[in-house]
């Protein structure tokens, strides 16, 4: 490490990029863009400081492959890791449902009067916001 590289830049993290990064918030807010900020503020050989920020929950806008919620969790160390059994699960659960695209389940003659099978992500996806909600799996049983 050299001497170029141990900073501590706080203040002016708060006084001129806290400003920009609220503005920021906002506007994404407003157009529902979720988005996500990190500044390395403090650095020298004991360790480095950031600060965050994000606009995602408020947005509304659920994202299909949704790295925000993915850096949110390598940033604060929770490194999501099932039991190899639940990972095959996942895995081949995942596999079925992108094979079936379709309202008629393949041999079976039933036609589905409303197709439920894209929401099962909220089942198979933990980075998904909605695998979260309470109710996640309500609408599946509204078929």
């Amino acid at each position: 490490m050299t001497e170029k590289d141990i900073y501590d830049k706080r203040k002016f993290y708060k006084t001129k990029l806290e400003p920009l990064i609220h503005e920021l918030k906002l506007q994404c807010n407003m157009e529902h863009m979720p988005m996500f900020v990190t500044v390395a503020v403090k650095n020298d050989k004991a360790g480095t400081e950031y600060a965050s920020d994000m606009v995602l929950a408020g947005s509304g806008t659920e994202l299909e492959n949704n790295r925000i919620s993915k850096l949110l969790l390598e940033l604060n160390n929770i490194h999501q890791k099932y039991p190899d059994y639940i990972e095959t699960d996942i895995r081949e659960i995942s596999q079925y449902l992108e094979r079936l695209n379709t309202n008629i389940y393949p041999n079976s003659g039933i036609e589905l009067a409303d197709n439920k099978i894209n929401t099962f992500h909220k089942i198979t996806d933990p980075y998904r916001p909605s695998s979260c909600e309470p109710d996640g799996y309500s609408d599946l049983m509204d078929v």
